[in-house]
């Protein structure tokens, strides 16, 4: 097989370093590189993530490689271990892999947590509908979804992934709108290398700060150096028309604003409220004590890879 432009390029360049494809770049047979969880190169032989199900990454064009590091502009496909194909976010593949690996460990679907037949599901902070997939897999029957997605990248790749899932008629909406305690417009930092780390002004140094522990600072640097400031709508849910029964939250930080922001009507059909919170400046007991006070068991366990962050697990109490 011949290889020409981008992927002869590519190819070359990953040579020229001394890396090697047994370390995780390789060619397939239709022209496309394939990463098997591999987004950072290390010293020695590299072997996928044991937690992965059997996961791949694909991408159909050419890449740019920086500091040891894999990034590209162009989406890629995740083949998924039920044998779908989602779309991922092509310079994000790292935080691409990390998701995809939470929903395969069913971080969201413990402790009680479960989708019925009928659930209303709405999803703050959508990223690219890995939730979503993680939701088919656990539903015992027909749901509705609505997802909140600022980001317009992320939501491009959303909507292509639910029409996947739930197809093109399906009972699903998908809101490029952020989520919070009032309406009106707000800075958000948008980190194209990490899209589901970016967040709303008031939370940014916060994150910044919890990234710091979790990253090393080569790769921290390079986050920074790509971020970019977005305006975004900003609504609360009780702006919005329907009842959820399920809620899962995911916002960097403004995990409080958002539960501020629910109706009271909502309230009284919600039975389950799942995320991650982040414990700042007592913001996890506050968040437990505001859904303890709506009649919901709480269930707090530390998340992977970041200190302060925690996958919430409430049920409401019969």
């Amino acid at each position: 097989m011949s290889i020409t432009g981008s992927y002869g390029d590519a190819l070359s360049s990953v040579s020229s370093t001394g890396i090697g494809e047994h370390q995780g770049l390789s060619l397939l047979d239709n022209g496309t590189f394939s990463r098997f969880f591999i987004s950072q190169f290390r010293g020695s032989d590299y072997e996928p993530s044991e937690r992965s199900g059997g996961c791949n990454f694909e991408m159909n064009e050419g890449i740019e490689i920086e500091g040891g590091v894999f990034f590209t502009d162009i989406p890629i496909s995740i083949n998924m271990p039920d044998g779908l194909i989602l779309r991922g976010i092509g310079e994000a593949e790292e935080e691409n892999r990390f998701i995809v690996e939470e929903m395969i460990e069913r971080v969201y679907f413990r402790n009680g947590v479960r989708i019925e037949e009928e659930d209303e599901v709405w999803d703050v902070g959508a990223h690219c509908g890995l939730f979503l997939w993680a939701m088919v897999q656990e539903a015992v029957g027909d749901f509705r979804y609505v997802g909140f997605e600022p980001v317009e990248r992320s939501r491009g790749a959303l909507r292509e992934n639910v029409k996947t899932l739930l197809g093109n008629g399906g009972n699903w909406t998908v809101y490029g709108v952020a989520v919070g305690k009032d309406a009106g417009e707000a800075e958000m930092t948008h980190y194209p290398r990490m899209p589901g780390n970016s967040a709303l002004e008031g939370h940014v140094g916060e994150r910044r700060e919890a990234r710091a522990t979790a990253m090393k600072p080569e790769t921290a640097k390079r986050l920074e150096e790509r971020a970019e400031a977005v305006r975004v709508e900003i609504r609360p849910l009780s702006s919005f028309e329907g009842r959820p029964t399920v809620l899962k939250i995911d916002v960097e930080g403004a995990e409080l604003e958002v539960l501020e922001g629910i109706g009271e009507e909502q309230w009284k059909g919600l039975r389950c409220v799942v995320g991650e919170v982040h414990d700042v400046d007592g913001r996890l007991e506050t968040v437990k004590g505001l859904l303890e006070g709506r009649g919901f068991g709480v269930v707090l366990e530390p998340a992977g890879g970041v200190a302060d962050a925690f996958i919430l697990s409430a049920i409401k109490k019969i």
